[in-house]
């Protein structure tokens, strides 16, 4: 298992959810709550954590495929 933590506004992780499960090398497990970031500042942004496994045609794959 591997973990994912992807950063940016809510609609820019929502879109991005959308494309990695999509995506038939990557089996996503689970997908955190959105965590704001605000260290100090107000912001829109936050992150999110995926927990995701690669699939099995993934293995077989080098760097320069993927």
């Amino acid at each position: 298992m591997i973990r994912i933590r992807l950063e940016g506004t809510p609609e820019e992780l929502d879109r991005a959810i959308v494309h990695l499960e999509a995506d038939d090398r990557l089996n996503i497990l689970s997908v955190s709550g959105f965590y704001p970031n605000n260290r100090g500042r107000r912001s829109r942004c936050g992150r999110i954590y995926i927990d995701a496994e690669l699939t099995a045609e993934t293995n077989s794959l080098t760097s320069e495929q993927m």
